[in-house]
Order: C-alpha cells, then structure tokens, then sequence
C-alpha cells in the first residue's frame, strides 16, 4: 500500500523505481490484462540515478478504484485521491451542564 504516490491531476504512480525497464515492461501488461489499466512510463532522474515510473492516469484509475477501496487500508486512502470522511457520533456523551436553570460563574 505504501509503494506509491497520488499525482496532483488524480492519477497515481507506482514506485517503481528499483525495478529494471524489462521488469516494468512485464507489469504493464499484465496491469493491462488483469485489470484493463492502461499505462505509461515516467522517467525520473535523480542526481546520477535514473529510474522509472508507471503511471495511470485519472480516468483510467477512477474505474478500477472502486475495487481497489476495500483492500486499502483507510490510513492510506489519500494515496488514492479517496479521503475517508469521519463522523463523530456524539449521542452517548453526557453534559454535565445542561440544566438551563444552572448558572455559571467563570
């Protein structure tokens, strides 16, 4: 879940930067096969290094995420474009203060 990043248009990378190029010209295809994801590779450099990413775009991530959700953990959502929204329920607390007739001195 951590081996990738959200790119600020909606489309996502995979770190795949200590993989070889060959390697990476295996995965996109089964990427392709086995989940109908399209991809590219960004080449990235870094001071002497060079490596590469695969990245999907937007559109064509936005119709495998919802199979991907369930198995995300909800800490690592963000990495996918997905906050998770949390709703605080605050029926079970008691106020010590609500008699309307109390009056308070501060």
């Amino acid at each position: 879940m951590d081996d990738g990043q959200r790119v600020k248009n909606g489309g996502v990378t995979l770190c795949t930067d200590s993989y070889k190029h060959e390697e990476i010209e295996i995965l996109r295809p089964v990427l392709k096969d086995n989940f109908n994801l399209s991809s590219s590779i960004h080449s990235k450099k870094n001071n002497d290094s060079f490596y590469e990413r695969i990245y999907l775009n937007k559109a064509n991530f936005e119709l495998f995420k919802p199979s991907l959700i369930p198995h995300i953990h909800k800490t690592m959502l963000y990495k996918i474009n997905e906050e998770e929204t949390i709703i605080q329920d605050s029926s079970n607390i008691v106020d010590d203060y609500s008699d309307p007739n109390d009056i308070f001195i501060e």
